[in-house]
């Protein structure tokens, strides 16, 4: 089955779209759920309080957020595909975590500032400081996602 090379070609086909959205969304309840102690409770809370405001949400902000994330991602596609040694898309991404997770919190900050919700603000501020790490947790899970997803083209 032949890989497409261009990520945000799953954009243009609302199906593949809807798919990747339905998995990533899973993927971050999934990295919420997952977390403990007072960062757990934090992510959690904040992540309750955005679906007491929009019980979808979730869905709506990785579906808008969905067409530049796959673009800062299309060059360490590119790079991953080029070069042998990593097993999946996901190993790629977790061998460069540091570098991903500063480009997708900055992608992240330029969502929120678009935000005209101040309950909605307020929950992003509240787990901005723990972006990065929440980022890096979930790159290699992230990656398996979205190549299994290039995969079914």
């Amino acid at each position: 089955m032949a890989r497409m090379t261009n990520l945000t070609a799953m954009c243009e086909d609302p199906q593949r779209r809807e798919a990747l959205t339905t998995d990533l969304c899973a993927l971050t309840n999934q990295t919420a759920a997952d977390q403990s102690g007072l960062k757990g409770m934090a992510i959690k809370g904040a992540l309750g309080a955005a679906k007491k405001v929009d019980s979808n949400i979730l869905e709506k902000v990785i579906n808008r957020v969905q067409p530049e994330l796959l673009e800062d991602l299309q060059p360490h596609w590119q790079k991953y595909r080029e070069q042998e040694g990593a097993a999946n898309f996901g190993d790629f991404l977790a061998e460069h975590s540091h570098e991903i997770a500063e480009q997708l919190v900055a992608l992240a900050d330029r969502s929120a500032d678009k935000i005209d919700n101040q309950a909605l603000a307020k929950v992003y501020q509240t787990v901005r400081g723990k972006a990065a790490g929440l980022i890096e947790e979930a790159l290699p899970e992230m990656g398996r996602v979205i190549e299994k997803h290039m995969q079914s083209a």
